[in-house]
């Protein structure tokens, strides 16, 4: 779990790094049409570039547990029964998320196959946009994978 969470650390920087530039570009953006009747070229296609980096950051939430999770009625539960609950979670956000992972993989297979390479209006190739959404998603999957371990883990030995 070490080099998993070293890994979904560094790709949740990555991610994060991001958010700034591209608030900056849209404010600029926006700033630009209006004030100044200037947009900027292709800032749609560079903010939904730079939002595909963002999913890098969802292994690091899982490991780090921060995502949402309503508990008003579970909390008043078993031990063993909320682990049954977290367990049939995770088993089903794994689900969702290797499907998720597999048409990623499928569509950037597609997009490099069929030379479809490269933006509207930019001209920026995409397909490297496709692996790296694949990879986010793969990265969750093996996180999820090792908290279902621990977790099961967790309920044998109560």
């Amino acid at each position: 779990m070490k080099i998993l969470s070293s890994i979904s650390k560094t790709m949740s920087f990555v991610g994060t790094a991001l958010v700034l530039p591209m608030m900056i570009l849209i404010i600029s953006d926006v700033f630009g049409r209006y004030f100044l009747n200037r947009p900027i070229k292709g800032t749609a296609e560079i903010a939904s570039l730079m939002l595909v980096c963002m999913v890098f950051g969802v292994a690091w939430c899982a490991v780090e547990g921060r995502h949402i999770k309503v508990d008003l009625v579970l909390n008043r539960f078993s031990p063993r029964l909320q682990a049954i609950v977290d367990i049939l979670t995770l088993i089903a956000s794994l689900c969702v998320s290797v499907i998720i992972t597999w048409r990623s993989v499928v569509s950037a297979l597609y997009v490099l196959e069929h030379k479809h390479v490269i933006s509207a209006t930019l001209q920026v190739p995409i397909h490297p946009f496709r692996w790296i959404f694949a990879l986010g998603w793969a990265v969750l999957c093996l996180v999820l994978v090792s908290l279902l371990i621990q977790k099961v883990a967790e309920a044998i030995k109560r």
